[in-house]
């Protein structure tokens, strides 16, 4: 099963334009960061490889044109590493379910670890537990209801 997953950047733009500037900033060049496929040239000029991905380029009715590297096909994915270098993160289910199978044998039938594991962060723990993404400062909770996030002061 494939899971939908996107980042709708008019919400973003709605709440901070200068988050939505932020996150489409190239740290190394100060410029915006670049398209660097021609897969959206279709949009027009503004949307080949070699252009600035410009936030009005990618809110209002053009919300939906950029796609996670996830949802691209594994061809895409496999094209782009090897002519681009980029690295595709499996998604949190990916990640989850592999975990799963390598560790079966510590997980009991009813789904109760029967060791301890060890995970880098509590986003970790909480998307193995959970088996979807989420965020480990705010599942965790301690017996009297406080977040791991309020607990340790974030």
């Amino acid at each position: 099963m494939v899971e939908k997953v996107d980042v709708i950047e008019q919400k973003i733009a709605e709440r901070s334009r200068d988050l939505l500037g932020v996150l489409l900033r190239d740290k190394t060049t100060g410029g915006y960061i670049k398209w660097c496929t021609d897969n959206y040239s279709s949009y027009g000029e503004n949307y080949s490889a070699d252009k600035q991905m410009f936030p009005e380029l990618i809110i209002g009715n053009l919300t939906h044109v950029i796609q996670p590297r996830v949802s691209k096909s594994l061809e895409e994915q496999q094209l782009r590493t090897r002519e681009k270098g980029e690295v595709f993160t499996p998604t949190c289910k990916e990640y989850t379910k592999k975990s799963r199978i390598e560790n079966a044998s510590i997980i009991s039938d009813e789904g109760i670890l029967l060791k301890d594991m060890s995970f880098k962060t509590p986003s970790g723990a909480s998307c193995f537990v959970l088996f979807a993404a989420s965020n480990g400062k705010i599942e965790w909770k301690d017996s009297k209801g406080k977040t791991l996030g309020e607990v340790l002061g974030l």
